[in-house]
C-alpha cells in the first residue's frame, strides 16, 4: 500500500521528459526553489503557460498574492477563475475607483449568483484595499438624484470576497488626483462594521486617514464597541498624523470628538475590562496573564520623532491607554 502511493505521488510530480540533445542547463530539483523567488504576477504568469510541470509549480505562487486594479480584474476573477485556486488566495489586494467602475453591482451579482457564492476567500491573510479620484458621483435620473460613493463599493465588494472571520492584517489608503494620500469615507461605517466582525481574528490594522463625522450622532452608530469585541489577537494599529492632529484640536476647544480617538479609547478600556474581569474571577491561565502584560503596538504615519513623541503624550493622559497600547521610541 504504501510502495502504491508514493509511486502515484512520484508520478503526479515528474517533471516532463526531455530528448537528449534538449536537457535543460539546470536540474529540474531546481526549479521549485527558483519560482519560490519569483514575485511578479507577471513573470509567474508566464511561467505557468510554459509547459505542464511549472504550471503546477507556478499556479499556487500566482495565486498567493491576487492585485485587482480596476472593475474588469474583479470581473474577471469572479468569473474565470476556478474556486481551487481561489481557496488559496492568502494576500489580496482591491482597487477602487469611482470614476472608472462601470459594474452595476446588483445587476452583476444577481445575475452571477452561482460565481458570486464561491467568492468567498476562505485562506486570506491580508486584505490590503485602495481607492483613488472622487469619492462620491451624483446622476439625475428623472426627478430622483441617485448617489454612488466608494463608501458603497467598499461595502458592496470587501463583503463578498472577504471570509467572515476576517484577515489577520488589514491595510487601507485613499489617494486624490494628484497622488496625494487623502482621507476617504469608507474609512467610516463601512470599514468600521467589519472591524468588530473580525475582531477574533484581527493582528495588524493599518488604518488610511479618517475624515472627521458631520454629527455627533454618528458616533454610537459606527463607534460603539461590543464588549465582546475587544480584539484580543491585536498586536498593531498604524494611524495617520493626520488624525493624531485631529485629537490635539479636540481638546483645544472643538465639540466634536475624533471617530478614532472615541474608537481607540473603547478598545483600551473594553481590552483592560476583559483583561481584569479574568484576574478577579479566577479564570485568566498562563496565556492571559502573558497577554496582560502584552499591549498593543501603536504606531503614526509617517514615522519620525517628533510624531512618535506627540503620540507617546497621547497615550500618558489615560491610565487606560497606557495599560493597553506602546510606542517603540
Amino acid at each position: 500500500m504504501m510502495r502504491w502511493k508514493l509511486k502515484s505521488f512520484q508520478s503526479q510530480n515528474v517533471p516532463p521528459r526531455i530528448a537528449p540533445g534538449e536537457a535543460p542547463k539546470l536540474p529540474f530539483d531546481l526549479f521549485p526553489l527558483i519560482v519560490s523567488f519569483v514575485s511578479a504576477n507577471s513573470t509567474l504568469h508566464a511561467l505557468t503557460l510554459t509547459n505542464k510541470y511549472l504550471n503546477q509549480i507556478a499556479t499556487p505562487r500566482l495565486y498567493d498574492l491576487v492585485k485587482l486594479p480596476d472593475c474588469q480584474a474583479v470581473r474577471s476573477f469572479i468569473l474565470y477563475t476556478p474556486q481551487k485556486y481561489k481557496t488559496q488566495v492568502k494576500t489580496f489586494h482591491i482597487h477602487f475607483n469611482l470614476s472608472q467602475w462601470d459594474i452595476d453591482t446588483f445587476k452583476f451579482q444577481q445575475k452571477h449568483k452561482r460565481e458570486i457564492e464561491t467568492c468567498k476567500l476562505v485562506n486570506l491573510e491580508n486584505l490590503i484595499v485602495t481607492s483613488s479620484g472622487i469619492q462620491q458621483i451624483f446622476r439625475d435620473k428623472g426627478s430622483l438624484t441617485r448617489i454612488t460613493s466608494l463608501a458603497r463599493l467598499f461595502d458592496n465588494w470587501v463583503h463578498l470576497f472577504c471570509p467572515d472571520q476576517g484577515p489577520k492584517s488589514f491595510k487601507g489608503r485613499q489617494v486624490d488626483d494628484k497622488g496625494w494620500e487623502d482621507s476617504v469615507i469608507w474609512a467610516k461605517a463601512p470599514l468600521f462594521e467589519l472591524l468588530y466582525k473580525w475582531h477574533d481574528n484581527l493582528e495588524y490594522l493599518d488604518l488610511p486617514k479618517i475624515p472627521a463625522f458631520e454629527s455627533n450622532q454618528w458616533i454610537d452608530s459606527y463607534i460603539e464597541s461590543p464588549r465582546q469585541a475587544n480584539f484580543r489577537c491585536l498586536k498593531q494599529i498604524t494611524i495617520d498624523i493626520y488624525n493624531l492632529d485631529s485629537f490635539s484640536r479636540r481638546g483645544t476647544g472643538s465639540s466634536m470628538p475624533d471617530q478614532l480617538e472615541v474608537w481607540l479609547d473603547r478598545l483600551s478600556f473594553n481590552l483592560n475590562e476583559a483583561r481584569n474581569t479574568k484576574v478577579i474571577t479566577g479564570k485568566a491561565d498562563d496565556h492571559d496573564r502573558r497577554e496582560r502584560n502584552m499591549r498593543i503596538l501603536l504606531n503614526v504615519r509617517p514615522p519620525n520623532p517628533n510624531n512618535t513623541r506627540q503620540l507617546e503624550g497621547w497615550i500618558t493622559k489615560k491610565e487606560t491607554r497606557i495599560t493597553a497600547f506602546r510606542v517603540i521610541t
